[in-house]
């Protein structure tokens, strides 16, 4: 029964016999028996023993099931499940870099990732392999341009987004970030046009 079969699950993590209590979630999901608590455990477990990508669809399941049946997880549970999408995204994204390295809109959500994670030279390497493929492409350039102020570099920046302004003009959609950053960088470094 599923009471059962959660106990030997859970004593089996509990000995670090992660495969053998893998083993037992995998069971239990296959006969339905998974609310989304019990599912957030499977996913941890299995993460702990899979690679990011190949948990991505289990931390996906768990969320859903747990907006659909209205669950609120405690905080740690919570940070549980959105630390293993975001680790099973950027492997996705990583991989999607891997398989098309001409794809811009991955080059560019991978750059993305790793500038928020504070790699700005990293990211900054993803956003030049796009641009190479883009060149004009409105948000890689403000993406560039906060990846390179992460760096301290506020005169590169600088550069990148006057680039992203003056191609901003055909492209009514990437008009107002270019240029609010723009005006951001240029208050925070004292260039800006003060007449």
């Amino acid at each position: 029964d599923r009471e059962s079969a959660l106990r030997l699950a859970r004593m089996l993590v509990a000995q670090g016999r992660y495969e053998g209590a893998l083993g037992v979630y995998a069971e239990l999901d296959r006969r339905g028996g998974m609310d989304a608590k019990t599912l957030l455990e499977y996913a941890g477990i299995a993460s702990l023993i899979e690679p990011p990508r190949a948990t991505l669809t289990l931390f996906t399941r768990t969320k859903a099931l747990a907006e659909a049946e209205k669950v609120k997880f405690a905080p740690a549970e919570e940070a549980g499940l959105l630390t293993g999408l975001g680790r099973a995204y950027m492997a996705s994204l990583a991989r999607a870099v891997e398989l098309d390295d001409k794809n811009v809109s991955a080059l560019n959500a991978y750059g993305i990732v790793l500038d928020a994670a504070g790699e700005h030279e990293e990211a900054v390497k993803y956003f030049d392999k796009a641009l190479a493929q883009s060149p004009t492409n409105v948000q890689v350039l403000n993406n560039l341009a906060l990846a390179k102020l992460g760096m301290n570099d506020a005169k590169g920046a600088l550069k990148v987004l006057g680039d992203a302004e003056n191609f901003s003009s055909s492209d009514a959609s990437g008009i107002l970030t270019p240029k609010m950053n723009l005006a951001f960088v240029q208050f925070m470094t004292g260039s800006a046009d003060r007449s």
